[in-house]
């Protein structure tokens, strides 16, 4: 469906300097929906992290604009939340604005710091496709996310590395 959106371009490649001692346990990605409000839209693995934690949390990672373009770590409920929530401003989008974030998952006790520069690539690619190609939003690809995350993940968990195109999307 987006075959040749990226082309030949990579759009970022980050490998911590020693592979992470912490393992990912799940990547959320998180938006404010105009008409049910903060809310966990996609997970790698789907059910990961119950649908209470994620009612319960989708506030905090899904916080006021202020936040937006800044890393955030929330650690609740047994499990470790670092994202870098985005804002979008655009009259296309209801309300003229997209606030998403995209979270890495880790056991609570996790020192994370060494997956904040994959956090923010993680952020900054999303936002790309999306400022690009609506990918996120677009009724033709949203419903690709899914895949996406559960390509990042792998890539992540088996190769310490964030790689875009994503394994198996090469739709993009």
């Amino acid at each position: 469906i987006m075959e040749g959106v990226l082309g030949d371009e990579e759009l970022s490649l980050f490998r911590p300097s020693a592979k992470p001692a912490a393992p990912l346990r799940c990547i959320i990605y998180c938006e404010f929906d105009p008409h049910l409000g903060p809310r966990v839209a996609f997970q790698s693995p789907p059910g990961y992290v119950t649908a209470d934690v994620c009612d319960a949390l989708a506030d905090h990672l899904l916080s006021s604009p202020d936040l937006c373009g800044r890393l955030i770590s929330v650690a609740a409920f047994g499990l470790r939340f670092v994202g870098h929530p985005e804002l979008l401003l655009d009259p296309r989008y209801e309300r003229n604005q997209l606030i998403f974030n995209t979270c890495l998952v880790f056991e609570a006790g996790t020192e994370a710091s060494t997956y904040t520069p994959l956090v923010s690539s993680l952020a900054a690619n999303l936002r790309h496709l999306e400022t690009e190609h609506l990918f996120l939003t677009s009724q033709a690809t949203r419903p690709l996310t899914q895949q996406v995350l559960d390509g990042m993940r792998h890539d992540i968990s088996v190769h310490g590395e964030l790689r875009m195109p994503p394994h198996g999307c090469d739709f993009l």
